[in-house]
């Protein structure tokens, strides 16, 4: 069986100065008004890291459309997080492309079969992503995305028991 995606949506670069790096791409690829923002906080998007609750709200992000793809630019605050463990292990770079599916649950079977492993998961309310622990197997790390889903209920469980696991939820 494979994993059944319409192709990468999504290259996330980790980086250490992101206004920089935002001049850099307005520049290059006459680009105008990109926006820098601030992960959002986690009674807004649940999100966990390594199986635990975690603001990340403290990370800059900016992203925008070159061509086909979301180009994702992430600045780690100094907090635990899978931005900064990477920028800490590898320097800036590329962290995962992503990757939208109907089905993450057989994408996740799929994965998981060859050795790869989620480690860190986020909530929308219309979409869910699930970054995979793909580097060995694939050279990069993937982000498996499912935009046809309501969450709504899921975040308000989330929101009531902010201290628990993922996994007890």
């Amino acid at each position: 069986m494979s994993i059944k995606t319409d192709g990468i949506c999504q290259i996330a670069l980790v980086v250490r100065d992101i206004e920089a790096m935002v001049r850099n791409y307005e520049k290059m690829f006459g680009l105008k008004g990109l926006k820098i923002e601030n992960l959002p906080k986690p009674d807004k998007i649940p999100a966990y890291y390594r199986g635990k609750p975690g603001d990340f709200s403290g990370c800059k992000i900016c992203s925008f459309k070159l061509g086909p793809v979301v180009l994702e630019l992430v600045q780690p605050d100094d907090k635990p997080s899978p931005w900064r463990d990477f920028l800490d292990k590898h320097g800036q770079g590329v962290q995962h492309i992503g990757f939208m599916t109907g089905d993450k649950y057989t994408a996740l079977e799929e994965l998981e079969k060859v050795g790869c492993k989620p480690f860190h998961v986020g909530y929308y309310p219309d979409l869910t992503y699930i970054f995979v622990d793909a580097a060995e197997q694939f050279g990069v790390d993937f982000n498996i995305k499912q935009g046809n889903e309501s969450n709504r209920e899921k975040i308000s469980r989330m929101l009531a028991m902010p201290d628990k696991p993922i996994d007890s939820i």
